[in-house]
Protein backbone atom coordinates (compact mmCIF):
# COMPACT_ATOMS: atom_id res chain seq x y z
CA UNK A 1 0.00 0.00 0.00
CA UNK A 2 1.47 3.34 -1.03
CA UNK A 3 0.46 6.66 0.54
CA UNK A 4 2.01 10.02 1.37
CA UNK A 5 4.37 9.64 4.33
CA UNK A 6 7.07 11.74 5.96
CA UNK A 7 9.62 9.43 4.36
CA UNK A 8 8.19 10.24 0.90
CA UNK A 9 8.41 13.97 1.69
CA UNK A 10 12.04 13.50 2.68
CA UNK A 11 12.88 11.41 -0.41
CA UNK A 12 11.48 14.11 -2.65
CA UNK A 13 13.17 17.09 -1.02
CA UNK A 14 16.40 15.58 0.31
CA UNK A 15 18.39 16.93 -2.64
CA UNK A 16 16.81 20.34 -2.20
CA UNK A 17 17.05 20.45 1.59
CA UNK A 18 20.54 21.94 1.70
CA UNK A 19 19.56 24.54 -0.90
CA UNK A 20 16.48 25.51 1.09
CA UNK A 21 18.47 25.85 4.32
CA UNK A 22 21.13 27.93 2.55
CA UNK A 23 18.39 30.09 1.04
CA UNK A 24 16.90 30.79 4.47
CA UNK A 25 20.34 31.54 5.98
CA UNK A 26 21.30 33.90 3.13
CA UNK A 27 17.95 35.72 3.28
CA UNK A 28 18.27 36.09 7.06
CA UNK A 29 21.80 37.46 6.78
CA UNK A 30 20.75 39.85 4.02
CA UNK A 31 17.84 41.13 6.11
CA UNK A 32 19.86 41.50 9.31
CA UNK A 33 22.87 43.16 7.70
CA UNK A 34 20.72 45.28 5.38
CA UNK A 35 23.12 44.90 2.46
CA UNK A 36 22.78 47.43 -0.32
CA UNK A 37 20.62 45.91 -3.04
CA UNK A 38 19.56 43.01 -0.86
CA UNK A 39 15.89 43.59 -1.75
CA UNK A 40 16.55 42.64 -5.36
CA UNK A 41 18.58 39.62 -4.26
CA UNK A 42 15.78 38.47 -1.95
CA UNK A 43 13.21 38.84 -4.75
CA UNK A 44 15.28 36.74 -7.16
CA UNK A 45 16.00 34.08 -4.53
CA UNK A 46 12.30 33.90 -3.64
CA UNK A 47 11.32 33.60 -7.30
CA UNK A 48 13.85 30.79 -7.67
CA UNK A 49 12.29 28.76 -4.85
CA UNK A 50 8.63 29.53 -5.61
CA UNK A 51 8.07 26.80 -8.23
CA UNK A 52 9.41 24.09 -5.90
CA UNK A 53 7.27 25.29 -3.01
CA UNK A 54 4.17 25.41 -5.22
CA UNK A 55 4.95 21.99 -6.74
CA UNK A 56 5.43 20.31 -3.39
CA UNK A 57 2.26 21.86 -1.95
CA UNK A 58 0.10 20.89 -4.95
CA UNK A 59 1.54 17.37 -5.01
CA UNK A 60 0.76 16.97 -1.32
CA UNK A 61 -2.79 18.35 -1.64
CA UNK A 62 -3.52 16.08 -4.61
CA UNK A 63 -2.25 12.91 -2.92
CA UNK A 64 -2.97 13.38 0.78
CA UNK A 65 -6.23 11.35 0.87
CA UNK A 66 -5.11 8.80 -1.70
CA UNK A 67 -3.60 5.31 -1.42
CA UNK A 68 -2.61 2.92 -4.17
CA UNK A 69 -1.95 -0.79 -4.12
CA UNK A 70 -0.66 -2.81 -7.06
CA UNK A 71 -2.17 -6.22 -7.71
CA UNK A 72 -1.27 -8.96 -10.18
CA UNK A 73 -3.83 -7.77 -12.73
CA UNK A 74 -3.85 -4.00 -12.15
CA UNK A 75 -4.17 -1.68 -9.19
CA UNK A 76 -6.50 -0.52 -6.42
CA UNK A 77 -6.92 3.21 -5.79
CA UNK A 78 -8.36 4.41 -2.49
CA UNK A 79 -9.49 8.06 -2.51
CA UNK A 80 -10.89 8.83 0.91
CA UNK A 81 -13.61 6.21 1.44
CA UNK A 82 -13.90 5.33 -2.26
CA UNK A 83 -12.21 2.26 -3.74
CA UNK A 84 -11.57 2.05 -7.47
CA UNK A 85 -10.23 -1.17 -8.97
CA UNK A 86 -8.37 -0.72 -12.23
CA UNK A 87 -7.53 -3.78 -14.25
CA UNK A 88 -4.78 -3.78 -16.88
CA UNK A 89 -7.31 -4.06 -19.71
CA UNK A 90 -9.21 -0.98 -18.43
CA UNK A 91 -6.15 1.25 -18.94
CA UNK A 92 -6.24 3.16 -22.21
CA UNK A 93 -2.86 4.88 -21.76
CA UNK A 94 -0.46 6.19 -19.14
CA UNK A 95 1.01 9.67 -19.64
CA UNK A 96 4.18 10.36 -17.64
CA UNK A 97 5.15 14.04 -17.21
CA UNK A 98 8.70 14.82 -16.09
CA UNK A 99 11.74 17.02 -16.67
CA UNK A 100 14.02 16.41 -19.64
CA UNK A 101 16.85 15.08 -17.45
CA UNK A 102 14.48 12.64 -15.70
CA UNK A 103 13.32 11.41 -19.11
CA UNK A 104 16.79 11.02 -20.57
CA UNK A 105 18.74 9.68 -17.58
CA UNK A 106 16.20 8.61 -14.96
CA UNK A 107 17.40 11.12 -12.36
CA UNK A 108 17.46 14.88 -11.82
CA UNK A 109 20.52 16.73 -13.09
CA UNK A 110 20.43 19.21 -10.20
CA UNK A 111 20.20 22.31 -12.38
CA UNK A 112 16.65 23.08 -11.25
CA UNK A 113 15.15 22.15 -7.90
CA UNK A 114 11.88 21.25 -9.61
CA UNK A 115 13.40 18.45 -11.72
CA UNK A 116 12.63 15.82 -9.10
CA UNK A 117 8.86 16.28 -9.41
CA UNK A 118 6.95 14.14 -11.89
CA UNK A 119 3.53 12.57 -12.19
CA UNK A 120 1.49 10.11 -14.24
CA UNK A 121 -2.03 10.41 -15.58
CA UNK A 122 -3.58 6.99 -15.94
CA UNK A 123 -6.41 7.21 -18.46
CA UNK A 124 -8.96 4.44 -18.04
CA UNK A 125 -12.26 3.61 -19.69
CA UNK A 126 -14.03 5.29 -16.76
CA UNK A 127 -11.87 8.42 -16.29
CA UNK A 128 -8.44 9.60 -15.19
CA UNK A 129 -6.30 9.05 -12.12
CA UNK A 130 -3.30 11.22 -11.30
CA UNK A 131 -0.44 9.67 -9.35
CA UNK A 132 2.54 11.82 -8.38
CA UNK A 133 5.93 10.83 -7.01
CA UNK A 134 5.08 12.12 -3.54
CA UNK A 135 2.42 9.39 -3.36
CA UNK A 136 4.53 6.76 -5.10
CA UNK A 137 8.27 7.67 -5.12
CA UNK A 138 9.16 4.86 -7.54
CA UNK A 139 6.75 6.17 -10.20
CA UNK A 140 9.34 6.00 -12.99
CA UNK A 141 9.36 2.21 -12.53
CA UNK A 142 5.58 1.82 -12.57
CA UNK A 143 5.95 -0.23 -15.75
CA UNK A 144 6.93 -3.17 -13.53
CA UNK A 145 3.29 -3.39 -12.53
CA UNK A 146 1.42 -2.06 -15.54
CA UNK A 147 1.55 -2.71 -19.29
CA UNK A 148 4.58 -0.92 -20.80
CA UNK A 149 3.07 -0.59 -24.29
CA UNK A 150 0.51 1.93 -23.00
CA UNK A 151 3.10 4.49 -21.79
CA UNK A 152 3.62 7.90 -23.36
CA UNK A 153 6.35 10.19 -22.02
CA UNK A 154 6.10 14.00 -21.91
CA UNK A 155 8.78 16.45 -20.85
CA UNK A 156 8.11 19.75 -19.07
CA UNK A 157 10.24 22.38 -17.38
CA UNK A 158 7.97 22.36 -14.31
CA UNK A 159 5.74 19.32 -13.82
CA UNK A 160 2.74 21.23 -12.43
CA UNK A 161 -0.34 19.05 -11.95
CA UNK A 162 -3.23 19.68 -14.35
Amino acid sequence: MHRVTLRNHYLLIKQNLLSIVLYLVIITIALLAQFKGSELFIIFMTLGFSPVTILHYTYYMQAKDMQIEFTTDGMKVFQGETLQIIKDEDIVRIDLYMSVSMYETGYASGRLLSEEYYYAIIVTNSGEIIINNLLYPDLLNIDRYLNLSKFKYHTKLFAFLP
